[in-house]
């Protein structure tokens, strides 16, 4: 039973450009861990680069050589949730196997079940030779498995990883050698949510192999316009697509689509065009942006775009202004009028 694996945002039908000496080192480092020397993978790069598509070339090259793959994903809502990755790692692979347990849970490796959730946690808060142990216990466990067969863990996004995983995958990579494991990681440049100083104990490990995918060039680039355009894709056009991206996979598929929906022919007449969509490509989240200018441009327009929807918009806030305004309109106080005088000692009973 294995963990589900990130997608990553690029489709999946498009190919691998330029990324031929990415592949090599893949598929080098697959062959080596069939040959008993286990090693560590660290690509890293900008979101949308390729490193999930490059992390999923190397679960296909291991699944060909025969290599059990398991495989975690960090996120940010899971990163005060101490083991987790390791969880996604291992837990399956512990419960989902043939063997017993407490085979895989011997020896040293009996600590990795505090870990896994399947030894009672000490209510006390773990000192760190506790925490060491478990660490040392999931190295072990590691080992147990590779026993039976290679193996590949397969980390997506490890700068969210939580910090227990974390330290754990940094102890095992610096015990990699004579053992037939490939760790492969992705990690995402400039997150300000990272804990560089603890991401830097694994991927700045100097026995680490190190890819960083770089942006695509003008002939990757209309190579990829020219999967989507029917008429030939001129280099003007396609120089000002590769400025605007960058170079980065995800962004030309997201700016091939916002203009094949604006129906801009690749043309070097239109290249300037192209520059409308640079502050789009700048969000955060460049694809609703984008998906929302085709189809503005494309003529769907919503009830609140455009000057209508500006007007309506002036209109509401308008409307709403008067009803607050009625709303905070203090009441006048009514004032008690003048009483008639009473009587100053009730009447004698009849």
């Amino acid at each position: 039973m294995r963990s589900p694996v990130v997608r990553d945002p690029v489709p999946h039908g498009t190919e691998l450009l330029e990324r031929a000496g990415d592949l090599d080192l893949i598929h080098a480092a697959v062959e080596a861990a069939l040959a008993g020397e286990g090693s560590l993978l660290v690509l890293d790069g900008p979101p949308g680069i390729g490193k999930t598509r490059l992390l999923d070339a190397a679960r296909r090259r291991s699944g060909e050589r025969d290599l059990r793959v398991l495989v975690a994903r960090g996120g940010r809502l899971e990163r005060n949730f101490s083991y987790g990755v390791v969880r996604q790692l291992l837990e399956r692979a512990v419960v989902g196997s043939d063997a017993p347990a407490s085979v895989l849970l011997t020896g040293p490796a009996v600590h990795a079940g505090r870990a896994l959730g399947l030894e009672a946690a000490p209510e006390q808060r773990a000192t760190e030779d506790q925490a060491f142990a478990v660490r040392h216990g999931l190295y072990w466990l590691a080992a147990n498995l590779a026993a039976a067969g290679p193996l590949l863990i397969v980390v997506d996004d490890v700068q969210w990883c939580d910090g227990p995983s974390l330290r754990f995958l940094a102890y095992l990579a610096r015990r990699l050698e004579g053992l037939p494991v490939l760790v492969a990681v992705t990690a995402r440049t400039g997150d300000p949510e990272t804990d560089e100083q603890l991401l830097a104990e694994l991927v700045d490990d100097p026995a680490a192999r190190r890819i960083s995918p770089p942006p695509l060039s003008v002939a990757a680039t209309t190579h990829l316009l020219a999967l989507a355009f029917e008429d030939p894709v001129e280099h003007a056009f396609a120089t000002a697509c590769q400025t605007a991206t960058g170079g980065n996979p995800f962004l030309v598929h997201e700016l091939r689509a916002a203009l094949q929906a604006d129906d801009v022919r690749p043309v070097a007449a239109n290249a300037g065009r192209v520059a409308e969509h640079r502050r789009a490509l700048a969000d955060p989240a460049p694809r609703a942006d984008l998906r929302c200018r085709g189809r503005c441009r494309a003529g769907r327009r919503g009830p609140w775009s455009g000057d209508r929807g500006r007007a309506r918009r002036r209109t509401g806030r308008a409307r709403g202004a008067g009803r607050r305004s009625r709303r905070r309109r203090p009441r006048p106080r009514r004032r008690p009028g003048p009483r008639a005088p009473g009587p100053l000692h009730p009447p004698d009973p009849a």
